[in-house]
Order: C-alpha cells, then sequence, then structure tokens
C-alpha cells in the first residue's frame, strides 16, 4: 500500500511538467531549454483538446480491460 501510494505521488508531482495544454511565454526565445511555459485551462473548441480527451478514455478502457481480463485468468486457475 506504501508503494502504491507512493507511486501515486510522483504521478500526481509530475502532472505539471506533463500537463498538455500549456502556453509559450517566451516565444523570442529560441533555446527549447531557456523557454518558460505557463499551464493553461484546455480550450474546449480545441480540436486538439477533444483528441486528449479522448486518448485519456481509451487509455482508462485499456486499463479496465486489462484488469478484468487479469481478474477473469486469475479466477480460471
Amino acid at each position: 500500500m506504501v508503494v502504491l501510494a507512493t507511486l501515486c505521488g510522483f504521478m500526481i508531482g509530475s502532472l505539471r511538467k506533463i500537463w498538455p495544454f500549456q502556453m509559450d511565454t517566451t516565444p523570442e526565445v529560441t533555446e527549447f531549454k531557456d523557454k518558460i511555459f505557463e499551464n493553461t485551462s484546455p480550450d474546449l473548441s480545441a480540436g486538439s483538446t477533444w483528441f486528449s480527451i479522448l486518448l485519456m478514455a481509451l487509455a482508462l478502457a485499456a486499463v479496465i480491460l486489462l484488469d478484468h481480463t487479469q481478474k477473469k485468468m486469475s479466477s480460471n486457475s
């Protein structure tokens, strides 16, 4: 249980860096490592937002399907 809580904490903590909806606040800087990005709320009128939501739903469905399959296979053994 402690390991799961630690992994969940790492994932929640990393959301700030991997948030897909970011705005470049320094467009004049050419070096990517020197750029500063600001997290923004998703724009629901953009197609990329809906594509991200679709990918999230597919990933969730895949995890649920794998969990269901694993439980079914372990109960048959």
